[in-house]
This record gives C-alpha cells, structure tokens and sequence, in this order.
C-alpha cells in the first residue's frame, strides 16, 4: 500500500526537525574549535581561504555554521559578508562574529536575494547535505554576477580511505542511508560535481583535494562470538584515521578526502 504524500511529508518534516535539535544540543555541548584544529578541516579551511584573498565585493556562505570561515573572510578585508544556515544558535555565534546573517533552511526555501547579487558564493560541505543539489546549483548561478565565483567542498566517495572501507564491507565515511542518523545524503567524485557545475553554467577553473587519508578498518566477525569478544568493534573506529598526506593528494587528487572546486558563473 502506498503511503500518502501528506504522510511522507509529514515524516521527512519531523525528520528534519529532530536533526536540527540534534545539531542544536551538538552545538551547544561541543567546543567547535576543536573542530577546526582538525587536520583535515584546517587544511580545507587554508585552502578556502588562499582562494578568497584576492575576491572582492558581495560575499555569501552556505551553510555558514557558527561563522568561523565567514569571520576569516571578513578579515581579509574588501567583501561585505553574509552567512545562511538552519540552526539559530549557530547564527547567533556568527552575528558575535560580526557577520550578517540569514536563518534559510536550503532544503525548503529559495535565497530571497536580487540576480547577480553576489561576487563568489562559497558552498562548503553543503551539497551533500541537500535532497536536491540541481535546484541549488541553479539558484546559485542566478544569484552569482557574470564571471564571479563559486567555491564547493564536498566529501569525495571514491577516496582512498572510502576505496578501502568499501573493499572490507565498511560503508564509505560518514555516508547514512538512514536520513534520520544524519550523515551526508549526497556523495560526489570528481567526476559527477564537475558535471553538476557544468550542467548548471559553470566554467571549473581549478578542481583538487585536501588530503589521502587513511582509515582504521575494523571488521565485525559474523557468527563467530568468539572473535568478537576477542576484538570487539569501538565506535571511534569509525571516525578515525591513521595517516594524512597533502602531497599524496596533489600527486594523487582523486584519492583525496573532500573535493575542492573554483568555478566561474559563465556569461
């Protein structure tokens, strides 16, 4: 039997709802510094920012959290700065950044700005977060002036910790069937977010990768309850890596753990 549409809706809403509470009581618990401090997340952030120095104008962040890239960006001075996400608290934190903000839920509004709006957009771990990145992409190329740009990070399925979860029947990093558990809901390759910007009117001026990183792989001993006493699996393993090389992505960049992207809206 067919579930009926209002009833879905209804799911994917509450879905929603308990997943930006959960992020709420994330924030709120969480020192996001730490965050930042991480290896792979300094080195996106360092290579964001190399990028943005030289734009000027009109800025805007997706999905700009508690403001901590938005801030550095500020800082770099000759941009006028504002900042969209879904959770309150974290705007909050970025308008004592100093940072103009929007609260927009992607998923279920438009950006309510005027065409050609903006000098460079920055959408940074957000497209894998959406239902569907096409809708946004397009947005973006509207709101995007003639030869301004487009920066995107996401996280790339055919690196080489991915390549070797999946070839011990681990799922890939952070990848949740389950829309309820969180997770990215979009995974991209090299391949697949060059065709979405281009599909959409983007030139890809420059495409790369943070870093190689290598995961601890654990492996759960089915039937054998023995073996699982011995080596039970822990949580943490999940998350945690055992090497990162910035030069093992520039030799190797589709191995790499998160895509980099700078394209320019065509005219």
């Amino acid at each position: 039997m067919e579930i009926p549409i209002d009833q879905l809706a209804i799911r994917i809403a509450r879905i929603k709802a308990e997943l930006i509470s959960r992020h709420t009581q994330w924030l709120a618990e969480t020192d996001t510094a730490q965050l930042y401090q991480h290896v792979t997340q300094a080195w996106r952030i360092a290579r964001i920012l190399d990028i943005t120095r030289e734009i000027r104008g009109r800025f805007l962040e997706l999905g700009c959290f508690d403001g901590f890239i938005a801030e550095k960006v500020l800082q770099q001075g000759g941009k006028e700065v504002i900042g969209v996400d879904r959770l309150e608290k974290a705007l909050e934190r970025a308008a004592a950044r100093g940072i103009k903000t929007r609260l927009v839920d992607l998923d279920d509004a438009a950006l309510n700005f005027p065409d050609g709006h903006f000098d460079c957009v920055l959408a940074g771990e957000v497209l894998d977060y959406l239902f569907d990145p096409d809708a946004m992409v397009e947005d973006l190329r509207r709101l995007i002036k003639p030869g301004g740009k487009l920066i995107v990070t996401v996280p790339n399925l055919a690196g080489l910790g991915n390549r070797m979860l999946l070839l011990f029947g681990c799922p890939p990093y952070s990848l949740e069937v389950r829309p309820s558990q969180g997770g990215y809901w979009r995974y991209f390759t090299f391949d697949t977010i060059y065709e979405l910007l281009r599909d959409h009117g983007f030139r890809i001026e420059r495409i790369e990768s943070t870093c190689v990183a290598s995961p601890l792989i654990y492996m759960q001993f089915l039937g054998l309850p023995l073996l699982n006493k011995l080596f039970p699996p822990k949580p943490f393993w999940k998350r945690h890596r055992l090497f990162f090389s910035r030069s093992l992505a520039r030799i190797f960049p589709r191995l790499g753990d998160h895509i980099i992207v700078l394209a320019e809206r065509a005219a």
